[in-house]
């Protein structure tokens, strides 16, 4: 899905400004990344998950 051109300008090519928020490249639509889901039906591990990515970032 993150490769797939309709939903990102230059999928295929290495770009991490992309995922700045201060000037995103192109129009990228809101919902094209939830690697856990939204609403009602959720991940219901997500917070364990982010504590998890938390807790090995500021431990390196």
């Amino acid at each position: 899905m993150t490769k797939d051109e309709n939903l990102f300008h230059r999928a295929k090519e290495f770009i991490p400004e992309r995922w700045s928020r201060d000037k995103p490249l192109g129009d990228i639509h809101p919902f094209a990344h939830l690697p856990f889901g939204f609403g009602p039906r959720m991940c219901l591990g997500r917070r364990i998950a982010e504590q998890e990515l938390y807790t090995f970032l500021t431990r390196s």
